[in-house]
């Protein structure tokens, strides 16, 4: 990413020394509550519209664009979980939002089949007009 990117001795220190840890604990959490997997938000706000995409609004500050957005898939992605997001209908503006779904490590499978359901459940979005 440019000037911005994280120097490689720090990525591979977050690699072998951050990771396991951030695993253990998603390991733990799964475990002790018993869970087939986690269901939360895929970003904290609805899609931004085309043009007004460069920073966003979070509650009432702007905001950098990706990083809010990417901030909920970031734990379980860094962890190497498997995940998906589904789609979860529509804002009043007539904006997606997706439901995200972060399964123990080495359930894909088990993920996938929750996500399913959870599609089968949800409204459906309507194609864009082209």
């Amino acid at each position: 990413m440019g000037a911005d990117a994280v120097p490689e001795p720090v990525y591979r220190e977050a690699l072998i020394k951050h990771r396991p840890v951030l695993q253990n604990a998603y390991r733990r959490y799964f475990e002790e509550l018993g869970v087939a997997a986690m269901v939360f938000p895929t970003t904290p706000l609805a899609a931004a519209k085309i043009g007004e995409d460069e920073t966003v609004i979070l509650n009432g500050r702007p905001a950098p664009t990706l990083p809010t957005y990417i901030r909920n898939l970031a734990p379980g992605s860094a962890a190497g979980l498997p995940g998906l997001s589904v789609p979860a209908g529509m804002t009043r503006a007539g904006l997606p939002v997706g439901i995200a779904i972060d399964a123990p490590q080495g359930a894909d499978q088990d993920l996938l089949t929750i996500g399913l359901a959870l599609e089968q459940l949800l409204p459906r979005i309507p194609a864009p007009d082209l």
